[in-house]
């Protein structure tokens, strides 16, 4: 036993010894020969000879200096080379990067793919990989970025794959393998069709390759022929479209998974997983045995408009309910409650999800019941003091409930957060609405907020010139926060945390200031008067926190985040912080509330008990 464990932790150490890191530098004649990891990005590009050789990127370099890499921090892409194989990667394992410092254009719906963490393209001469020890490529990149792929293969026209390789590629997150040629032994038939040539699809096939394209077909002679062709179909890696066609009906009796490779974008239809739309004579679709997708999009999974004819058989609709998180797009019909939710884990997910939204919603809903019940007890004056105090509450109340019920989502098997609150229901495709809806609410709480810090300190000490200052400077702010917030959801959406964060920073200074004047203030009554003081500076204690929280949820915000993303230095700590706020964003968002109306239930009380510095007599002097 103890030999055993002698000798482990000695090959341990050799093996520590053998490790070295490395940074990539050029030319690469500078690296070590036994580099075992690596970091930095490579762009290997034959198109540009003075780059290669400046770079010492020849074949036998690169055998000299990647032999031993085992693990690649960053990206690398290869492309227009004369290679016939990549076998100086033969030891790597893994390939991982967040691409610091590059922007992601969601809107870009006319480029297929900008990024990929290993990107192989338009190589000619490439026979086979060579690559026998690679088991993972990330991307690691937010699920709602669309235009980034992990292990991207396109356009190497002689390059072939075994069986086991495509396989093991193609289960990696966001790869794309398209139009793929496999050699050798296989124990499936594979095939591909081109892009909306329907004549090219060969009977027999088991494994397609590519998407269905079926578009503008109005010979319908050549319908028997698909339908024989499709028999045989079990997986398809692609989407299913169906567009403008005259065919009366279509089946797919063994297609069991989707597995589709493209990203949707802007609801372009080629990139969905189902899309039929126009077809005027279709009759019947069949899927008896789909069981299985996956779409590295967030759009609807299936399509369906301008068929005259056909609808959802009650097959189609069981069908459909049992794939996990099915969602349809049709202005008719639904096919009952969509996203479905599947037994086993995903139930489990999904209920954990729905549950923590429900008891947002009950705590937040029942916290507002007794604010609102405590505060109709309170004694109240007609005063601009308590008028703007109890217009904060309830505008607290109003974007608590509403923040509640819209800022809800559920993250589906591709973690998308799919919308479930009132945007999905009125207004899906159209956020801007409910965007400014939130920000207006939340912008005038705080100018609300800002004025009763301003005006509580005029008001107690009866200061009558710069109660008016006061009271202008609060209608100043109001304007130009409501009219930066405006501005800024019509035209800089991604920015308003740049706007309104000031306002927070502006609150919680004025907040600190004014309440230790009216803390400093109460101090100096007199020792008979004390019972006077005690609700003035739970007051202040009331309003000093509720700035504070607000400042720090500010802080926390992801538009706030953006601000430091410039930043070479910090984009590790940018990207930690979006996936942060990505997962868990809607759920501090929903439950910081709550916190707010305890703050304010444990203190309305004294928040509106009168008093005045006047209501306190002035000590008459001693007589000697």
């Amino acid at each position: 036993m103890s030999e055993d464990f002698f000798i482990l932790v000695l090959l341990l150490s050799i093996k520590s010894i053998n490790c070295i890191d490395c940074d990539l530098i050029f030319p690469l004649s500078q690296l070590p020969n036994n580099c075992t990891s690596m970091t930095g990005d490579i762009v290997i590009d034959g198109k540009n000879a003075t780059t290669l050789l400046e770079n010492h990127f020849q074949f036998p370099i690169l055998q000299q200096k990647f032999m031993k890499i085992e693990n690649w921090t960053g990206s690398i892409k290869i492309i227009h080379t004369d290679f016939q194989n990549l076998s100086f990667f033969k030891s790597l394992a893994s390939v991982k990067t967040d691409f610091p410092g590059s922007s992601f254009d969601e809107d870009d719906i006319h480029n297929e793919m900008r990024y990929a963490t290993f990107w192989i393209e338009s190589n000619p001469n490439i026979t086979s990989l060579g690559i026998p020890s690679l088991k993972q490529v990330t991307a690691d990149v937010l699920p709602t970025i669309r235009t980034v792929y992990g292990f991207y293969l396109k356009n190497n026209a002689e390059l072939c794959l075994s069986d086991s390789e495509f396989w093991m590629l193609r289960k990696m997150e966001r790869s794309l393998l398209f139009g793929m040629k496999i050699c050798g032994a296989v124990t499936k038939q594979y095939c591909y069709q081109s892009h909306f040539d329907h004549t090219n699809l060969p009977l027999g096939c088991q494994i397609l390759l590519t998407g269905i394209w079926l578009n503008e077909i109005k010979n319908t002679s050549v319908q028997s022929y698909l339908n024989q062709a499709f028999a045989t179909v079990e997986e398809v890696h692609g989407p299913i479209v169906i567009f403008n066609t005259d065919l009366t009906n279509l089946s797919f009796p063994l297609l069991h998974t989707i597995r589709n490779q493209f990203y949707d974008g802007q609801n372009d239809w080629q990139k969905q997983i189902l899309n039929i739309r126009g077809n005027e004579f279709l009759t019947s679709l069949e899927f008896p045995k789909l069981t299985n997708w996956s779409h590295y999009g967030s759009e609807e999974q299936l399509t369906n408009s301008g068929n005259k004819i056909w609808n959802y058989s009650e097959p189609n609709c069981h069908l459909f309910r049992r794939i996990p998180f099915f969602s349809i797009k049709d202005p008719l019909s639904y096919c009952g409650l969509v996203p479905i939710i599947n037994d086993g884990a995903r139930t489990m997910r999904v209920i954990i999800q729905v549950a923590e939204k429900i008891a947002s919603l009950a705590f937040n809903s029942v916290f507002c019941m007794f604010l609102c019940i405590k505060l109709f007890k309170c004694k109240i004056t007609t005063s601009f003091y308590h008028l703007a105090m109890i217009s904060y509450i309830f505008l607290t109340i109003v974007e608590c409930l509403f923040v509640n019920l819209d800022f809800v989502f559920i993250f589906n098997d591709n973690n998308f957060a799919i919308p479930v609150g009132l945007r999905s229901i009125f207004l899906y495709r159209d956020q801007k609405l409910f965007n400014l809806i939130s920000n207006v609410l939340y912008t005038n709480r705080l100018v609300l907020l800002l004025s009763c810090t301003l005006y509580r300190p005029m008001h107690l000490m009866r200061f009558g010139n710069w109660k008016k200052f006061a009271l202008g400077s609060s209608v100043v702010v109001f304007f130009v926060a409501n009219i930066s917030n405006i501005f800024v959801i019509e035209f800089e959406e991604y920015k308003l945390t740049f706007a309104m964060f000031p306002l927070s920073v502006l609150l919680f200074l004025f907040s600190f200031i004014s309440n230790a004047c009216v803390c400093g203030a109460m101090s100096q009554i007199p020792e008979p008067f004390k019972n006077e003081r005690a609700p003035q500076n739970l007051t202040s204690l009331s309003l000093f926190l509720q700035a504070l929280f607000i400042l720090i949820v500010g802080l926390f915000s992801e538009g706030l985040n953006h601000m430091f993303s410039s930043s070479p230095a910090l984009v590790q700590q940018v990207r930690d912080f979006d996936y942060f706020f990505y997962f868990w964003g809607s759920t501090i968002m929903r439950w910081h509330y709550a916190i707010i109306l305890l703050i304010q239930t444990a203190f309305i009380s004294h928040t509106f008990v009168m008093f005045s510095v006047d209501d306190i007599p002035t000590p008459k002097p001693v007589s000697p």
